[in-house]
């Protein structure tokens, strides 16, 4: 498995502990839910400015993404 393709399970895992729903990950940076479900499926990855957004607001609530 790459390094990036743990993604989606690294946001699904922080988005818990955060004991937050997709739909409110997804307010806060701007996408879609379903955005938010495709990365955590697997199906998509955050672009850069996502991923950006993504580390800034894990960042900010004590988490690091990487």
């Amino acid at each position: 498995m790459k390094a990036n393709d743990d993604i989606g399970e690294k946001i699904k895992t922080l988005r818990g502990k955060l004991m937050m729903t997709q739909e409110e990950l997804a307010s806060k940076l701007h996408v879609a839910p379903q955005t938010v479900n495709r990365w955590e499926q697997g199906k998509a990855k955050p672009s850069f400015l996502s991923l950006n957004a993504l580390q800034k607001f894990f960042e900010k609530k004590g988490e690091k993404l990487d």
